[in-house]
């Protein structure tokens, strides 16, 4: 029981360092999505300007 216990902390600790290091290569950077996001809320608001300007 003792070996089972031993075995399965070290494949926790190993899956944790695995997903340490492959998500930030496999996800894009915080730069690029936050450059992503803000260009899709620019041309958000301006079509809402567009809208709003066409029940003047």
């Amino acid at each position: 029981m003792k070996d089972i216990s031993y075995l399965l902390a070290i494949g926790l600790t190993m899956l944790l360092f695995l997903h340490m290091i492959l998500t930030p290569l496999l996800r894009p950077d915080r730069e690029e999505r936050s450059r992503d996001f803000l260009q899709a809320y620019g041309a958000y608001r301006d079509m809402e300007k567009e809208v709003a300007s066409w029940s003047r």
